[in-house]
């Protein structure tokens, strides 16, 4: 499994309400989103663990998790909305 594919499985488990948006949504962007994730989580995942000396602290990371977490539910919520414009039957 890539890790775009991990970071959607985790935006999925996170965000359940859009889990079937998530998996609609194809566009390199948002998996480039899911991408950024994986990592971000992983590094959090490490740190969380173990005393690590490093440049950015755990926080700077979670902030960044959140940060993308952000920008993956605007992109789903202004999916939904297209979604629904398209759907929309037009009145004649």
């Amino acid at each position: 499994m890539s890790a775009e594919e991990r970071g959607l499985a985790r935006f999925m488990i996170r965000f359940p309400e859009f889990r079937y948006r998530f998996a609609q949504m194809q566009d390199g962007r948002f998996r480039g989103i899911c991408e950024e994730y994986e990592l971000v989580s992983e590094v959090i995942t490490k740190w969380s663990q173990a005393d690590h000396c490093a440049m950015f602290s755990l926080n700077d990371y979670c902030l960044l998790a959140a940060s993308i977490e952000k920008d993956a539910m605007t992109m789903a919520k202004a999916d939904v909305a297209r979604a629904a414009v398209i759907e929309k039957p037009q009145a004649l």
